[in-house]
């Protein structure tokens, strides 16, 4: 069975792995957890793709330059505007690939536990491949807690990295 991968987190991936001339570390400014949830409100927009599958091609370079401004403040440690965009993506796509598969349900329907484990497969996979992935995974309970959304965790592997801040979330998952 293939993975259903949101092709706005495939491209977010391949286009901040083609802007880096190396591998980039987390900036210290993004360690705190909650700093990187509050990034994620100001980036989370289609990247390409709509929500009805058609590439926005007029809306790219736009969302790409809205990702390079929002980073500034955020990481101000980078001073390569391409890094902190490829920062940007790179956590983003981790975020929101673990965020949709840890939600209740997707536009596409109920997640289950046996959807969540198939797709923690390929996540954590990448997660275990590039920390910047994994810091973006740690943070997608704080930042459904933080838009109000409840989570389940069933069929998550207990060593993921979505797992690391749950215990910050009211109530558990």
């Amino acid at each position: 069975m293939t993975l259903a991968v949101d092709p706005n987190m495939a491209i977010a991936l391949s286009l901040a792995n083609g802007l880096t001339q190396g591998s980039l570390e987390l900036p210290s400014t993004l360690v705190p957890v909650d700093a990187r949830v509050e990034l994620m409100p100001q980036i989370d927009k289609p990247l390409l793709v709509d929500v009805n599958g058609a590439a926005q091609w007029e809306d790219f370079g736009s969302q790409l330059r809205a990702i390079a401004e929002a980073s500034a403040s955020q990481m101000p440690e980078l001073s390569s505007e391409l890094d902190r965009v490829a920062v940007a993506l790179t956590l983003w796509s981790g975020c929101i690939m673990a965020a949709e598969s840890i939600a209740m349900e997707t536009r596409s329907g109920e997640n289950t536990s046996t959807g969540r484990a198939q797709q923690f497969t390929l996540i954590d996979n990448v997660a275990r491949q590039n920390q910047l992935f994994s810091a973006g995974v740690e943070a997608a309970p704080p930042f459904k807690a933080a838009r109000g959304e409840e989570i389940s965790l069933d069929g998550v592997p207990y060593t993921s990295p979505v797992r690391r801040y749950v215990d910050r979330i009211q109530g558990g998952a």
